[in-house]
């Protein structure tokens, strides 16, 4: 069985894994008071202890002990490749053969698509009990299981929260309102802006770095300095602050900061609300630890108080993301913040051919903010014979130096063509940049030798336009106080009302829904005394939305058929929605771009369907449906032989047997004038990018390249030099000019 497989059981031993009873399998629910699941049907330490040896068998020791310690602060140090997704569903289900209840379980990851992967992989190991336990993001557990659960707390109301009746705001929302906030600030405050040509993502980043840190506009305000060096920046976004807040709670929305400072402030100031949490997730899992940030961290701390079953799994050696709020001593102070903690390292590799790992370790073997020595053990075994793996060049690293960036691209698409030669897919080769300003070069290599890639990190699925608008239908029909909503589908239909005329009357205070259900009963001006008129064009566009969206909600309320539900969507999305997108598809002349298109659409409303079918509530579906926000690798057809191209963060939870990282110079890694903080994480970024690779990997700068409008001189990024200092690993020096055969073959 090859590592990260689920754990396969005869038929003879299914018994002994299934925890569900019959009459809950009818039923959904047991019949007990509290009205959780039951636990297991398990009792005695003889049982459970065989029942573990089976479950938990194949685990190596590390990862064993990982799985069984259940009770009490716990820190596991899941190195890259070490199997932590594993660890973490066998963990859940030793709970739950201990007769831990489901439903006293949280487990939070950073993704929506993690969280269910563990969900179903624990359902395939112990049976449907594995549904009850609480996965997801920080921002949906939040929002769903503590904000939404407590309207009445005196937090909520004091600062104008309706959380039943709030829409969550996507970043295009928020960056919306935040521009349309920035256009109403003073005559001083846009002097100040255009004298420091400050802009709105500038407002945006410091916004958000204090939220991460469980600011609300109360606390920022506070914390300005009379006289510092960032007085003004900070008094010209508070007062833009202050008027995004009140835009967001005349939308009724609150972005994605909001949800973790409101429910962090909710939990400080009213502690038993901490406490009723803690006594109903007495267990918490919180994943990808090394990313977390100070209210996060806040949040699940106050929660975990009442009975200290906290286990945070992570890497400090991959914490790359302080841009984004992301605090290393989060982390780091783990053990400080829990003393009695146990820390458990899973050392043992499984991704990476032992020379990759060789060249890893001495990287971690030069960061000083660690918790463990870092050196993982390289277990993945050779899948090709040794003839193979000498064409391929499996089982090697290349560090190479080239005198100019053309040099550097043009070998590196060379060593690409020659890989998707010898048969390895494209989808299997990433090339790796830690500032898209370096891709350039490589990219037009790539095209004049027609081999077909992939930039990641364009738009996501669920941030494609038509994607967005029919999100934004379903969230309007079903929510209509929505009015965030009602703009953008309105926005995309032809009615014959305009966003402008909608905004105008929501000013006034009516919101959306109400503005067309007035519009939807206008008639023609008569023009004589007593002349019987027809309702306006518009009218009669509006009333028909009006009338089906009201019968969708009594449809879901009367609990009608899916499939009635999703075809009457799509019938809107039809008549109100459809021939918009025919005509930006035509501007485009693009054959496939309206067949694309349609197929998202599509793909929104059969997701839907699904959910209704499962057993979600309309709520809980376009809540999942605002807080998606990663591709779904399905709705892309033709990645198999792209050759992936990214910058080093979006790698981060991805592997690929070849890996080409660009750009190694020390003006990019780690950047001029770097602190000590910036150059422990650009080593840690520059960790997860040789982690990556699971059987070749190859490490390129070249000492002249065009930056910031001229050629300059460059060197090799330290931490190039410290690999070669650790290990004496050999730099290929290649020559001005290559020959004309490719010079990587050469070096290789």
């Amino acid at each position: 069985m090859s590592f990260g497989d689920e754990v396969m059981i005869s038929d003879d031993e299914k018994d002994m894994f299934l925890f569900v009873d019959e009459e809950v399998e009818q039923k959904g629910r047991s019949n007990d008071e509290s009205g959780l699941p039951p636990p297991s049907k398990i009792k005695s330490n003889e049982e459970i202890a065989e029942t573990l040896g089976l479950l938990n068998g194949e685990l190596n020791p590390s990862q064993r002990d990982a799985a069984e310690t259940t009770d009490g602060p716990v820190i596991i140090i899941a190195g890259a490749g070490t199997g932590k997704t594993k660890t973490l569903t066998h963990r859940v289900a030793t709970m739950l053969v201990k007769g831990i209840h489901a439903a006293n379980i949280m487990v939070v990851t950073f993704t929506n698509k993690a969280a269910q992967e563990i969900k179903n992989r624990i359902e395939e190991m112990v049976g449907e009990n594995a549904q009850y336990v609480s996965a997801g993001t920080f921002h949906s557990v939040v929002f769903r299981k503590m904000l939404k659960r407590f309207p009445e707390s005196r937090y909520l109301q004091s600062i104008g929260i309706d959380i039943n009746e709030c829409a969550i705001l996507d970043p295009d929302e928020s960056e919306k309102l935040m521009k349309e906030s920035a256009s109403e600030l003073s005559e001083e405050d846009n002097e100040q802006i255009a004298d420091n040509n400050w802009d709105v993502k500038l407002f945006d980043k410091v916004m958000s770095t204090a939220r991460a840190q469980g600011h609300d506009i109360n606390d920022f305000m506070a914390s300005i300095a009379r006289g510092s060096e960032n007085e003004e920046l900070h008094r010209v976004v508070a007062n833009l602050w202050q008027i995004y807040n009140k835009k967001c709670r005349d939308m009724q929305g609150v972005d994605f900061d909001d949800i973790l400072v409101f429910c962090d402030k909710m939990l400080r100031q009213e502690p038993h609300i901490a406490e009723q949490l803690g006594e109903e997730f007495k267990y918490i899992m919180l994943d990808e630890y090394q990313d977390t940030n100070r209210v996060q961290m806040s949040i699940m701390d106050a929660i975990s108080r009442k009975h200290n079953n906290i286990c945070v799994v992570g890497d400090e050696k991959q914490g790359i993301y302080s841009f984004r709020g992301a605090d290393i001593t989060v982390i780091l102070s783990f053990k400080n913040r829990y003393p009695n903690a146990k820390q458990i390292n899973m050392s043992k590799n499984y991704r990476s051919y032992p020379e990759i790992m060789r060249y890893s370790n001495a990287c971690a073997d030069a960061m000083e903010q660690r918790l463990s020595d870092g050196q993982l053990e390289p277990m993945r075994k050779f899948e090709e014979s040794e003839q193979e793996r000498a064409a391929k060049k499996s089982n090697k690293v290349v560090m190479a130096e080239f005198k100019t960036a053309e040099q550097e691209a043009d070998n590196v698409a060379k060593a690409v063509f020659r890989d998707l030669r010898l048969g390895v897919q494209g989808k299997e080769i990433a090339i790796l940049y830690r500032n898209r300003s370096l891709k350039g070069i490589i990219e037009k290599k790539l095209v004049d030798m027609d081999i077909p890639y992939r930039m990641v990190g364009d738009a996501s699925f669920f941030q494609k336009k038509e994607v967005k608008d029919m999100v934004a239908l379903v969230r309007f029909i079903f929510h209509p106080w929505d009015s965030m909503a009602g703009f953008r589908f309105l926005g995309a239909t032809s009615m014959g009302v305009s966003v402008n005329a909608a905004k105008k009357a929501s000013s006034n205070g009516l919101s959306v829904h109400e503005f067309l259900k007035e519009s939807a009963e206008k008639k023609l001006k008569p023009k004589k005394k007593d002349e019987i008129t027809d309702f306006t064009s518009a009218a009669k566009k509006v009333a028909p939305f009006v009338e089906l969206a009201k019968m969708l909600r009594d449809s879901i309320k009367y609990g009608d058929n899916p499939v009635f539900i999703k075809e009457a969507i799509a019938q809107i999305w039809d008549i109100y929605m459809k021939p918009g997108l025919e005509k930006v598809a035509a501007r485009s002349e693009q054959d496939d771009d309206l067949d694309g298109r349609l197929d998202n659409i599509g793909y929104v409303i059969e997701r839907l369907e699904k959910s209704l079918v499962k057993g979600m509530t309309i709520d809980e579906i376009i809540e999942d449906l605002s807080m998606m926000v990663e591709n779904n690798p399905d709705m892309d057809k033709s990645t198999e032989s792209k050759v992936q191209m990214m910058t080093l963060h979006a790698s981060k939870g991805l592997e690929f047997d070849n890996v080409y990282m660009i750009g190694l110079d020390n003006i990019t890694m780690p950047g001029e004038d770097a602190t000590f903080d910036d150059i422990e994480e650009s080593r840690r970024l520059n960790y997860v990018g040789m982690t990556r690779s699971k059987k070749k990997l190859t490490m390129t700068f070249a000492v002249e390249r065009f930056h910031f409008g001229q050629f300059i001189k460059t060197l090799p990024s330290p931490f190039i030099t410290e690999i070669e200092s650790r290990i004496g690993a050999k730099r290929y020096v290649m020559k001005a000019e290559p020959p004309k055969e490719s010079a990587y073959a050469k070096m290789n």
